[in-house]
């Protein structure tokens, strides 16, 4: 794997979040993902420079899991995987979010807006 960069670790949340999951016909699911990504896709830089190398493994180790379900063909551990990975970043990730105050207006996405 060599080196964790950021591009890779995007790659990697790519990979199971985009081009995994979206491939689905849930389109509940679908919706879902995409706006839980929104708010990681607009302080991306930020969120790479606050993971940890725990989380790093942590995040490394539930993809794996999914993944190998899925090659097993054993979807519903596959799901519940998927489902358990979501639930534990949701918790981290709105932390996380917490923690990195207020962005400049420069770099805010537009559908973000500054709480008051």
């Amino acid at each position: 794997i060599g080196r964790r960069t950021p591009a890779k670790l995007e790659r990697l949340e790519r990979d199971l979040h985009i081009d995994t999951v979206l491939k689905c016909s849930n389109s509940r699911l679908s919706d879902a993902i995409i706006r839980s990504q929104l708010p990681l896709l607009a302080t991306h830089d930020a969120f790479q420079r606050r993971l940890g190398d725990e989380e790093v493994e942590v995040m490394l180790a539930e993809h794996l899991t999914v993944f190998e379900h899925l090659i097993a063909g054993q979807r519903a551990k596959a799901q519940k995987a998927l489902e358990g990975h979501l639930r534990r970043s949701m918790t981290t990730n709105v932390e996380r979010l917490g923690t990195l105050g207020t962005l400049p207006e420069t770099r805010r996405a537009a559908f973000l807006i500054p709480a008051s």
